[in-house]
C-alpha cells in the first residue's frame, strides 16, 4: 500500500495506518490534528514512513499522554505492530516527535518544538510522561 503526496489538515487524526505489512507513507504533509496523531500506525509492520511533514498537532493535555497520542507519527505498543522504519520526517509543534517501538529503527527525523522528540512506547506501558516540560 501507498499513502504519498497528500496534504491533510484540521482533523483528528491525519493518515490512520491499521493491519498493513510493507506499507510505504511518504511525501504527506499534515497540518493541525486536534486529538490523535499526525500518523497513526496500529498493528502493521514492515512499513516505511519518511518524508512526511506534520505540524501542530495539539493540544496538549492529560489526556495526551494517558492516551499515548499528540505525536507527529506514532506507532502503538501492544497492537501487533513490529519493524517500522520511520526515517527523515519532519515533525513541528507536538508533544511527541516519534512514538516507536522496540524493534522499529527510527532516525533522520528533525524536530522543531516538541516536547519530546522521541519516546519508545514499550518503555511506557501505561501512558506517555505528563506534557509538560520535563
Amino acid at each position: 500500500m501507498l499513502v504519498a503526496g497528500n496534504v491533510i489538515n484540521n482533523v483528528q487524526a491525519g493518515i490512520f495506518v491499521n493491519g498493513a505489512t510493507n506499507t510505504w507513507v511518504a511525501n504527506n504533509i499534515i497540518s493541525n490534528v486536534d486529538a490523535l496523531d499526525g500518523i497513526h500506525i496500529q498493528n502493521s509492520s514492515g512499513g516505511l514512513f519518511t518524508g512526511n511533514r506534520v505540524l501542530h498537532v495539539g493540544p496538549f493535555t492529560t489526556d495526551t499522554s494517558n492516551d499515548e497520542a499528540g505525536c507527529g507519527i506514532n506507532d502503538i505498543t501492544g497492537s501487533g505492530s513490529a519493524f517500522n522504519k520511520i526515517f527523515d520526517n519532519w515533525i513541528n509543534d507536538a508533544y511527541c516527535g516519534v512514538g516507536y517501538i522496540s524493534s522499529d529503527k527510527v532516525s533522520g527525523n528533525i524536530f522543531l518544538n516538541t516536547l519530546y522528540e522521541t519516546l519508545n512506547g514499550d518503555n511506557y506501558p501505561s501512558g506517555f510522561p505528563p506534557p509538560v516540560e520535563p
